[in-house]
């Protein structure tokens, strides 16, 4: 718990300093921002996911890198990772060429996996490291850093209902995870802990920092709960 805090820390501060600003409006972005490669993958943030509410049940998602090169695959059931409450069956469109989408149902659906089981081997979309996740989306290009993908992963998931407040964290506390190679020439998940939710931070960088201001304090809390 100390060293995820520290990665909060660390992470946040990297965000503010590189002028990071989120995508105002119905959205929430999240900062990949701590590090489970082996190794080491670098200088948080790797990565961040931007997601936008379309309406209608359809959430949009942009997956950014930044410190990281490459989104790879390197073994695990999925690339990228993430959690929707209630576990609905999403069907999947506008999917980056060169992603699959692991046990699709057709027509480009996935059923949610168990997302917060303890044991391994009983959710098909597991990061070593981050938990156990719902839904995902793998890298095919080839496995390991050398074959991984350098540009924008984006995709729409739809299911009815479905808003922002429908991304959840699993058991582990993460909201996303994703398999990247890192400025270091290492691989592995980084994941994201903390939403900047759009609104909080429409007017720029200064309202980016009061969040971040926002999310320290709430660091500091749970530090000294722990301590």
């Amino acid at each position: 718990m100390r060293r995820k805090i520290g990665n909060w820390v660390a992470g946040l501060a990297a965000i503010v300093a590189a002028g990071l600003v989120p995508v105002p409006g119905h959205a929430d972005t999240y900062f990949f921002t701590s590090d489970h490669c082996t190794g080491g993958c670098g200088t948080a943030p790797f990565a961040k996911a931007d997601i936008l509410d379309l309406g209608g049940g359809t959430l949009d998602f942009t997956i950014t890198l930044l410190s990281a090169t490459k989104i790879v695959d390197t073994g695990f059931p999925v690339s990228f990772a993430f959690n929707l409450s209630g576990g609905p069956t999403i069907t999947y469109s506008n999917l980056t060429a060169g992603f699959n989408i692991p046990n699709v149902i057709p027509v480009n659906q996935q059923a949610a996996g168990a997302g917060f089981t303890t044991n391994s081997g009983n959710d098909a979309y597991h990061f070593d490291g981050t938990g156990y996740f719902m839904y995902g989306v793998l890298w095919g290009g080839g496995n390991g850093g050398g074959a991984g993908y350098t540009g924008t992963l984006h995709f729409d998931v739809t299911a009815a209902g479905l808003t922002l407040a429908s991304i959840i964290q699993n058991a582990a506390g993460n909201f996303m995870a994703l398999d990247v190679l890192g400025a270091t020439g290492n691989t592995g998940p980084v994941d994201a802990s903390v939403p900047v939710p759009g609104p909080i931070v429409g007017a720029g960088l200064p309202g980016l920092i009061l969040a971040c201001g926002g999310l320290l304090a709430l660091a500091r809390r749970r530090r000294q709960a722990i301590a």
